[in-house]
């Protein structure tokens, strides 16, 4: 999956500090990702499925330097002060209406869920997509 407006290159270390702070792993799938690239802008960038159709906006860096909103920060106003979803579910990916992609890293299979301020912050949708299954399902915009 290529990305354009990546952060800085992310190193095994860098992601476990990451891992300490949120008090968990992350999935491989979503480790590996991270490593090849630490947030940006997807190309392409067009998720159409049954239940959504939106543009993803923005992959969240694990690490950023200042200025930028990294998966942390998300992460600690959605998670831990809101509780829009349950803990181990990490933002990942933001779509063009500030709604957020959320990763399941507490259970096998790295499944994707939808928070739409629409639907209700606290009813994530499962959209039935591993993580590398929601990036392959990004198409080109028509």
């Amino acid at each position: 999956m290529p990305f354009t407006s990546t952060g800085k290159p992310l190193s095994e270390n860098d992601i476990r500090e990451v891992e300490t702070y949120l008090g968990f792993a992350l999935p491989p799938d979503v480790r590996e990702m991270y490593l090849t690239a630490n947030g940006g802008i997807p190309e392409p960038y067009v998720l159409s499925l049954d239940c959504l159709d939106t543009s993803i906006s923005r992959f969240l860096p694990l690490k950023a330097d200042h200025g930028s909103f990294t998966a942390s920060m998300v992460y600690d106003k959605t998670i831990r002060e809101l509780q829009w979803c349950p803990a181990g579910f990490l933002p990942f990916a933001a779509d063009s209406g500030g709604n957020f992609f959320f990763v399941d890293c507490s259970a096998p299979g790295s499944q994707v869920y939808f928070c739409s301020h629409e639907s209700g912050l606290t009813d994530p949708v499962n959209l039935d997509l591993t993580f590398t299954q929601f990036w392959e399902s990004l198409i080109e915009d028509e």
